[in-house]
């Protein structure tokens, strides 16, 4: 089974509870940008960002495509599920902001909801969700595999020994109530970390944005598998710890980089208390005080990417 060609419906999400974040846009375009280069069809993709400015929205998209894309909302997403009964897989991208009350949106988006919604699909045989947002991890930990009704485990682990064709073609549709559903998290319990990077769009165009990591790391894969575990094939476990390492690399680089970056400020701080306070000063050593506490609180920021449900992951492939 092949993600880019075997009947997958893609969604690139970006939820926000008022108008999205620019950096968040080219998020999505840049996931869009690489699964059209390995040649999935547009009309597999759907585009959900929240937020006014719709125009604004497509002037960014279309750097990464010549394809003319309706852009949903969130609250178009349990519709979207139920047209997705067609598909055998389902990948949902999610960037943008997160907390331990979920994803944020116009309400917060929880856990079990979203997870049991996938699960429950209409023929869907499997679900994978990327999340891109801070605080990943209350995603983890909950119940993904397939659920079963007790009287009927019996029943369909005999038809799977038995490999009968009749009745593997003729399980009735109550028996397989829920497909299992892989959940790859950028980060666990903390923050997720962006980072300045620059990507090629279309006609070579160059664009710099602050980008998730883990995302940015996850799509370069697609655009480029490379086989970390050695076994022959491009699977969804390989691009997990492909983004996984990446990411950490270019975060610890990062971090390496701005060693130095509150010495400098607490340096400048130290001098600029000392002039007269003027309405200028005044915001100016409030804009330095803030940009010191970021820097120094973002050293403290540990992330680690994880999966739920990993067997699945590694049978499935690009």
């Amino acid at each position: 089974m092949s993600l880019l060609t075997h009947q997958t419906r893609w969604i690139l999400w970006s939820p926000s509870k008022s108008d999205p974040e620019e950096r968040h846009i080219y998020d999505v375009a840049f996931s869009l940008l690489c699964l059209e280069s390995k040649g999935v069809d547009p009309k597999d993709i759907i585009l959900i960002i929240d937020g006014g400015g719709s125009e604004f929205i497509k002037e960014r998209i279309r750097i990464a495509s010549r394809n003319d894309y309706t852009i949903y909302k969130t609250e178009n997403l349990f519709e979207i599920f139920d047209n997705t009964n067609s598909y055998k897989n389902l990948v949902l991208i999610v960037t943008g902001h997160g907390s331990v009350d979920g994803i944020l949106a116009q309400s917060f988006i929880k856990p079990y909801p979203l997870i049991h919604r996938i699960k429950t699909i209409t023929n869907l045989k499997c679900g994978i969700v990327i999340l891109g947002q801070c605080y990943a991890g209350i995603f983890n930990y909950i119940n993904a595999q397939a659920v079963y009704p007790r009287r009927e485990k019996l029943l369909i682990r005999l038809i799977r020994m038995a490999q009968y064709k009749f009745f593997k073609n003729n399980i009735h549709p109550n028996i397989l109530q829920e497909c299992p559903v892989v959940i790859i998290g950028a980060t666990n319990l903390h923050e997720s970390i962006s980072i300045s990077i620059k990507e090629e769009f279309l006609d070579s165009l160059p664009i710099q944005w602050v980008a998730n990591t883990f995302l940015a790391m996850f799509f370069k894969w697609i655009k480029e598998p490379i086989d970390v575990d050695g076994d022959g094939r491009f699977t969804l476990m390989d691009a997990y710890k492909y983004a996984g390492s990446k990411s950490n690399d270019v975060n610890k680089q990062n971090k390496k980089d701005d060693f130095f970056k509150p010495f400098l400020e607490l340096q400048k701080l130290s001098e600029i208390v000392l002039l007269p306070k003027t309405p200028d000063i005044v915001a100016e050593i409030k804009s330095l005080e803030e940009q010191i506490n970021k820097t120094i609180y973002m050293r403290f920021v540990h992330q680690e990417s994880w999966i739920l449900n990993s067997i699945p992951a590694q049978s499935i492939e690009f």
